[in-house]
This record gives C-alpha cells, sequence and structure tokens, in this order.
C-alpha cells in the first residue's frame, strides 16, 4: 500500500517545518518495498510510496522543486529473512515496506 498513517503525517509536519527553515535545502525522499509480488509491481509501489510522501510535504507548505523522488522496488531491503514465511520473515517484510528521506544539511 501507498497511503500514508495519521503518525506518519504527524512526522512529515515537523519534517515539512524544518525543511522550511532552510529554503537551500533539497531533500531526496526513496521509496521501498518487501519481495513480495513482481518487479514490475514492486517498482511502481515504491514510486508510489515516495510520492505520497512528497505530495503530503507540499501540502504542508514545502515548494514541490525541493523535492526528489525515487523508487527502489525490492532492490535495497532493510532486512534479509529467508523464504520461509514464519514470524520473523513477517516482520522483516514489514521492516522493508517503507520510504525513506535524506536531508543534507
Amino acid at each position: 500500500e501507498d497511503p500514508l498513517s495519521k503518525r506518519s503525517e504527524r512526522q512529515l509536519q515537523i519534517v515539512a517545518e524544518a525543511i522550511k527553515m532552510d529554503s537551500g535545502k533539497k531533500l531526496e525522499i526513496s521509496g521501498h518495498t518487501d519481495d513480495v509480488g513482481s518487479e514490475r509491481y514492486n517498482q511502481g509501489l515504491s514510486e508510489r510510496r515516495a510520492a505520497a510522501v512528497k505530495a503530503q510535504l507540499v501540502q504542508f507548505g514545502v515548494p514541490a522543486e525541493r523535492i526528489v523522488t525515487k523508487g527502489f522496488g525490492k532492490s535495497q531491503p532493510r532486512r534479509t529473512y529467508s523464504p520461509t514465511a514464519d514470524e520473523e520473515t513477517r516482520e522483516a517484510r514489514k521492516e522493508n515496506r517503507r520510504a525513506e528521506m535524506y536531508l543534507d544539511f
């Protein structure tokens, strides 16, 4: 999925305020997925995740031209695991479904 949680929206509001304080800074947002699904599907999903974060930041007043988004699909997992569907695998998959931000201070 690509919608943001209420918690994420609150966190992004704080990030937006920090970014708006320095008009020279650019933000990079990268979207990521777990390993379930095809390469094509996961690539699109990761791009939509990054775009959802950007859209929320723009709604909070960050100029769109200061935000770059990238989708990495399942190519950069935060956690790796064995292919069995045990509880540890399910938890690891959750960690791999994410959007990350990089701000050069």
